[in-house]
């Protein structure tokens, strides 16, 4: 945290707005705030705290008091930086108080602004929340904050004073130790409660796994592979059987083949005859189709009147029939319904009958269920009562045998009693022995003691004077170092302070020099390019005449050639004015003016070339006006660039000018031994002054060293010193507890022999015939008898317990076995009854249905008379039909008839027709015409007939003889056949079984082997849980209560007082030391006077100022804030006024070294001495009588 500004107004003495910029002391490390007694200089320590917290040390709640008495509000602004590495942040504060009607002085404005990126980004804009957000962003309390930054009169030297209890808080809040306290401990208390549930979420998946064990998953294993094993056993005998089979199973096939060849080759051997026959009608047939067309004719007509006549005398016959049929069914249907009407009464009383037999038939199940339940009750029983025989017969032998055990047991209590008289008296005796032998022991003990007292004390007292010598040889040798380092201290060539100075002069002229020297190079270069600009002036000058002049020739030539042009065209003209006049004929109009008489036409002759020249000047014109368009131009682009040089020579001009002027400036800041040199003087001035101060600080550093070294070595020497006072002190305060001790004893040993001798008295009057040695075995030996009494006097009363309880059960077993014996005559007499009602049902039942089912006789019943129900149907359905087809029939013969007339007389004339054209052709007859007529597809049909028998014969009788080879005398019956396919499926299924088996076995092994790897994992994750659980469980043990914290509070504030102490050693020249005890209290060492602890609150003023001083220092230097920055500075309010002037010199010094650690000194003090010394201050001025407030300057000495 490093200060920036401070705004104040309307805070006790200030009314005005007064601003402090701490940016002119930023490198100064130590600066002042001086003014005299009542100027307002504390008030500055006042508003920064006001500022940052809201609060005055120095008011009340009211803040009437800060508010000056002529101001309406105070207002306050502090701008400050936080630094963490290459990172600094900017905070604003800002608070306005105003005073209300009832006089009080309440907030108006609080803010805290945050600085980033050129932005204001306001944090809080209340009162308290700007207080919380400070001490969130600083990590310190205003308490904090005024016993460590900045320190206001009166709580200079109050951390020193603070009670442990109070030190403690603020200690943790500085060094944020909150995070090892409850933090910590709800984090570790988290992490044990966080591991509990891992845990019990591993053991109870755990369990779900319970049975996916090692043993399991190698029974799994063992059952796998037998299971394989006999997989593949069936395999290889399946593999050894398929090859038998599949040649049987070949040979099977062409058995099937070649029956089917033979049963093929059979059937044709029965169609050869067949053949036969179709190759003579294939003759036949073609002679007929010569005559087919007459017989054609002839086979429509008799083939209609053979149709008609058939149908005639068929139908003639059905009719017939159909009269007989329906007669028959007339009578059929009557004689089924008669028997039908008869027998369904019959059946019906069958039915009644047998449904009384089925509930018997039911009853005799469960009669027969009833007796063998008795029967098996009856067995159980004859059983029960064996075993309740064989019970109580061991129970009696029981009995017996602890009668005969608890009969010695008492005869044995006989002999180990004791009587209570010798008891008493032994007791007594053991107990004087066992004092006598105490006195016996303490005396021995005692003795032994003091010859160890007497030795010790002869060797610590040869050391303590060894001691003593050595304290006296070390003060000796630092008085020498003392005289040694004050004749240094008058040698110093130089003060650090001076030589800083000289290398800060150095550095500003090497920057003075290096900045005249590159202006002048700079210089020398603007005076090269005005030259340079000059020389192109003149040259685009000369460019400029030479295009003017260039300009001017062209447009000359350019006229010259135009006159010639116009010349030729003229010329050209009146050539053509004389060619148009010698066309012109008289009395014809003229095709200029369009008269009609011509007195005297031109006449004119022309060089053929005209045409040709002024061809040639209009080019030549045209390119010459392009050049001069181009030297225009040109022309242009010089006299901008010319413009343009102008320009840029007076700018030159100018630069020059003020480069000069500025070096001359510069010159006129140097010393005045650099400002009549010139440049390459100052680069040897400079380097000759460089040397001389680098050998400055070669003889500063070589002082440095010899004076550290000196200090060292006194320090070291006063280290040791201390520590041999220490030891002598410490070997006299041995010798003098030792001789102490020493007579103790010998008054201790005195009354031991004393009492030796009482006791003595009092065992030769009560032991009686006991020794010292023999009581111990006497008392053993009964103590041995009582223990085995007691075992006795158990084992007695377990005995005598056994005894009742083998009595009560032998009791119980005979009342069991009597009960027993009853339930089994009833049980008898039960399954007597039910037997003989069992044969009366069977009797009945074997004669109403002969050893048939009864149930199955009601079924024969029901399907007879279905039976007869459905021929009934039948035979009506059936006369009706019949007689209905009677009918129909009988309508259709008649129109058959008159068909058949009229076919008769067509057939008589064709048949007239037919066998006159026979009788032309020579035929034998129509039947022989009829019999050989065949249609071409028919005739076709026998050819391929014909060839494909003998096509196919031969074919299955080459195959025939194939198959014969093939089977070689290997047939298989059908039987053999059958038997293999059997045994090939037996050894399928079985392998199939096998295989499934083996699968589930598989999945089996793989899911538990599975499980067994999870198991294993969550058994060493839950191993691996349980150690991390022990070790939160045992640091919560170790975080329990504020031990922890108050322990790490205890080690900063021992580092805190060992720095403190280097620190109040430098300040008081190793005088003074400071230690603080186990209970958090500060005592100061006076080195010088035998290392004598003196508490703080025995401090004289100045004493207390060094040693709250160091203790600021070393905790300022230890602070670091909230965000992890170093705290950069501190103030200090008075206390310099009880320092002699020499003690205010190491004061300064020290507190100027810390310069180098960064660190920023406030003092505030109206001390002279102070004010001389420390050159950066700012002085307040009081309020004066015009009514002006406090004011503060700056100044610089």
């Amino acid at each position: 945290m490093r200060p920036i500004s401070l705004s104040i107004a309307g805070l006790h003495s200030f009314r005005q707005k007064q601003t402090i910029d701490f940016t002119l002391v930023d490198n100064a490390g130590v600066f002042g705030i001086f003014g005299p007694t009542g100027s307002g200089k504390s008030t500055i320590l006042d508003a920064i705290t006001l500022a940052l917290y809201g609060r005055v040390e120095r008011s009340d709640a009211s803040r009437i008091g800060i508010l000056n008495q002529q101001e309406d509000k105070i207002q306050v602004k502090f701008v400050f930086e936080l630094n963490s590495g290459h990172n600094t942040q900017r905070y604003h504060v800002e608070r306005v108080y105003s005073k209300n009607k009832e006089q009080r002085v309440r907030s108006t404005l609080a803010r805290l602004i945050k600085l980033e990126d050129n932005k204001e980004i306001v944090l809080a804009d209340k009162e308290k929340d700007v207080t919380k957000e400070v001490e969130a962003i600083l990590g310190l309390t205003v308490d904090d904050f005024t016993r460590a930054v900045v320190l206001p009169q009166g709580k200079f030297a109050e951390f020193l004073t603070l009670k442990p209890s109070e030190r403690r808080p603020m200690l943790e809040r500085l060094f944020q130790l909150d995070q090892y306290g409850k933090r910590l401990k709800d984090k570790a208390l988290a992490k044990e409660n966080e591991l509990k549930r891992k845990r019990d979420e591993v053991e109870a998946k755990q369990s779900v796994l319970a049975d996916a064990t090692r043993e399991n998953l190698d029974n799994l294993k063992k059952s796998l592979n037998e299971a394989t094993d006999k997989k593949e056993e069936i395999e290889r005998e399946l593999v050894q059987f398929l090859e038998e089979y599949n040649n049987k199973a070949r040979i099977w096939e062409i058995q099937q083949k070649l029956l089917d060849v033979e049963e093929q080759l059979q059937e044709l051997l029965n169609q050869e005859e067949n053949i036969i026959q179709l190759t003579e009608k294939q003759s036949n047939a073609e002679k007929a189709m010569f005559i087919e067309p007459t017989l054609n004719q002839y086979k429509s007509i008799k083939q209609q009147r053979e149709t008609t006549k058939n149908s005639v005398i068929e139908l003639s016959s059905t009719v017939e029939n159909l009269q007989q049929e329906v007669s028959k069914k007339k009578r059929e249907y009557e004689d089924l319904k008669k028997h039908y009407e008869e027998q369904i009464p019959i059946l019906t009383e069958k039915k009644v009958k047998l449904q009384e037999a089925v509930e018997w038939e039911e009853e005799i199940k469960t009669l027969e269920n009833t007796i063998s339940s008795s029967i098996n009750a009856k067995n159980s029983l004859v059983e029960k009562m064996k075993e309740i025989e064989l019970e109580y017969n061991d129970f009696q032998q029981k009995i017996v045998e602890n009668n005969e055990d608890i009969v010695k047991t008492k005869d044995r209590l006989e002999e180990i009693y004791v009587s209570t008289e010798e008891r008493r008296n032994l007791d007594q005796a053991w107990e004087i022995r066992q004092e006598l032998l105490n006195v016996l022991k303490e005396k021995e003990k005692k003795l032994t003691e003091l010859d160890k007292l007497k030795e010790k004390i002869r060797e610590t007292q040869d050391s303590s004077d060894d001691l003593f010598k050595n304290v006296k040889e070390s003060e000796k040798k630092c008085l020498i170092l003392e005289n040694e380092l004050n004749d240094l201290q008058k040698k110093q060539p130089i003060s650090d302070e001076k030589w800083y100075e000289r290398e800060k002069l150095l550095i500003q002229l090497e920057i003075s020099i290096s900045n005249l020297t590159k202006q002048q190079v700079s210089l020398n270069k603007l005076y090269e390019d005005n030259d340079q600009t000059i020389a192109a002036i003149t040259e685009f000058k000369n460019k400029l005449e030479e295009h003017k002049k260039k300009e001017k020739s062209i447009e000359s030539l350019i006229e010259k050639k135009k006159n010639r042009l116009l010349e030729l065209e003229d010329i050209k003209r009146k050539y053509l004015v004389s060619q148009l006049a010698t066309q012109l004929e008289e009395g014809k109009p003229c095709l200029v003016c369009g008269s009609t008489h011509h007195p005297s036409p031109s006449k004119l002759e022309i060089n053929q070339d005209v045409d040709g020249e002024i061809e040639l000047l209009n080019k030549e014109i045209s390119t010459e006006g392009t050049t001069l368009e181009t030297v225009r131009i040109e022309l242009k682009l010089i006299e901008s660039d010319l413009d343009k040089l102008n320009d840029q020579l007076a700018k030159l001009a100018d630069e020059i000018s003020n480069n000069e002027a500025d070096i001359k400036e510069q010159l006129a800041t140097l010393p005045e031994d650099y400002q009549e040199l010139d440049l390459e003087q100052f680069s040897q001035k400079i380097e000759q002054d460089k040397e001389q101060h680098l050998q400055l600080k070669e003889e500063l550093e070589n002082w440095n060293n010899q004076n550290q070294k000196l200090q060292e070595q006194l320090k070291t020497m006063k280290d040791e010193l201390t520590k041999r006072n220490q030891k002598y002190q410490i070997s006299l305060n041995e010798i003098k507890l030792l001789q102490e001790r020493r007579e103790e004893i010998e008054q201790s040993l005195s009354a031991t022999k004393k009492l030796e001798e009482q006791v003595n008295q009092k065992w030769f009057s009560t032991r009686g015939d006991w020794e010292l040695d023999t009581i111990e075995v006497r008392r053993k030996e009964i103590f041995e008898f009582d223990q085995e009494r007691e075992n006795l006097q158990k084992h007695l009363n377990e005995l005598e317990n056994n005894n009742k309880a083998f009595e009560e059960k032998a009791k119980k077993l005979v009342d069991q076995l009597q009960e027993t014996k009853r339930q089994m005559l009833q049980i008898e007499a039960d399954i007597k009854r039910d037997s003989d009602y069992l044969t009366e049902l069977n009797d009945k039942c074997n004669r109403l249905t002969a050893g048939t089912p009864a149930k199955e006789l009601i079924e024969r019943i029901k399907t007879e008379e279905k039976v007869l129900s459905k021929e009934l149907n039948q035979s009506e359905h059936d006369f009706k039909g019949k007689n209905d087809q009677l009918i129909q029939l009988e309508k259709k013969l008649s129109s058959e008839q008159a068909i058949l007339d009229n076919l008769n007389t067509q057939f008589e004339k064709s048949l007239e027709q037919l066998k006159n054209f026979i009788e032309l052709e020579q035929w034998q007859g129509i039947e022989q015409i009829e019999e050989y007529l065949l249609s071409s597809e028919e005739l076709n049909l026998i050819n391929e007939q014909i060839t494909d028998f003998y096509d196919r014969k031969k074919l299955l009788s080459e195959t025939r003889r194939q198959y014969l080879e093939q089977i070689n005398n290997g047939k298989l019956t059908e039987e053999e056949w059958k038997e293999l396919q059997k045994k090939k499926n037996e050894l399928e299924n079985e392998l199939e079984n096998r295989k499934q088996k083996l699968s589930e076995l598989t999945f089996q092994y793989k899911q538990l082997e599975k499980e067994y790897k999870e198991w294993k994992q969550m058994d060493e994750k839950r191993q691996s849980i349980q150690k991390e659980l022990d070790i939160a469980s045992e640091l919560n043990q170790v975080l329990r209560g504020n031990a922890f914290v108050d322990f790490i509070a205890q080690e900063y504030l021992h580092n805190i007082t060992i720095i403190a102490s280097e620190k109040l050693k430098s300040l008081t020249r190793n005088r003074y030391s400071l230690r603080v005890d186990m209970d958090g209290g500060f005592s100061l060492i006076d080195e010088l006077n035998g290392g004598l602890s003196r508490p703080v609150q025995t401090l004289s003023g100045g004493e207390t100022f060094l040693t709250s001083l160091s203790l600021a220092l070393a905790l300022s230097s230890q602070i670091q804030l909230k965000g992890g920055q170093q705290l950069e500075f501190f103030f200090l309010d008075e206390g310099f006024g009880s320092l002699d002037s020499d003690l205010l010199d190491t004061v300064m010094m020290t507190l100027e070294k810390l310069h180098a650690d960064h660190m920023l000194i406030g003092i505030i003090s109206h001390v002279p001495e102070l004010q001389i010394r420390i050159n950066r201050r700012f002085i307040v001025i009081p309020p004066d009588s015009k009514g002006n407030g406090s004011r503060v300057k700056f100044e610089y000495a």
